[in-house]
């Protein structure tokens, strides 16, 4: 589950933010919880399998978000239906120290079965490829020059790869190439 993996919490709120590091290494066995008081762009890089973010900054950062939304737990002060949001998963942090465990726990069983790997297992390599360049900044023409495929398969590719990853923008595309190492930051124009 959470077991000798790498969390990151940010929060404004240290308080909150010192509480929630400290029911994780308790009950989950976390292998390190680092805590930030605010958003910054080294977050998309980071290379926790969970983070912890307050709704606030959440709100405010969103679509720089959209790449690891599998990976975030957004920390709110109400309660909401179970199914309204799957990814991000939400974590209502006024609830009781038990509950707040369950809830922890029914989070993490969720993302079990769904690893990092199994995106990447899902792209071909030629989308691998495509996605690559399309995160360097190549246009579809370029990308088809590049490859000696035509554009008409470039779109293929690219349709593909946005609904088996279910990432629509480019910028979004970028930051999952980034998130999984499959481009650097000084690869992108």
């Amino acid at each position: 589950m959470l077991t000798g993996k790498n969390v990151l919490i940010v929060s404004p709120n240290q308080l909150q933010a010192i509480g929630l590091k400290s029911i994780l290494y308790e009950y989950f066995s976390p292998k390190e919880v680092d805590i930030q008081s605010e958003f910054d762009n080294s977050l998309n890089k980071h290379l926790a399998e969970y983070i912890f973010l307050s709704s606030d900054i959440y709100l405010a950062h969103q679509k720089k978000l959209q790449a690891i939304t599998r990976k975030l737990v957004i920390l709110t002060e109400f309660e909401q239906d179970e199914e309204s949001f799957e990814n991000p998963a939400m974590l209502n942090t006024t609830l009781s120290q038990t509950e707040l465990v369950d809830k922890l726990e029914t989070i993490f069983k969720k993302n079990a079965g769904k690893s990092e790997d199994d995106q990447n297992e899902k792209l071909s390599l030629r989308e691998i490829e495509v996605l690559v360049l399309v995160a360097r900044g190549f246009i579809n023409k370029q990308i088809a020059d590049k490859l000696s495929i035509s554009l008409h398969t470039v779109m293929s590719h690219r349709k593909n790869i946005t609904r088996k990853l279910g990432i629509k923008t480019v910028s979004g595309l970028t930051m999952y190439a980034l998130l999984n190492g499959l481009i650097q930051p000084k690869d992108v124009r």
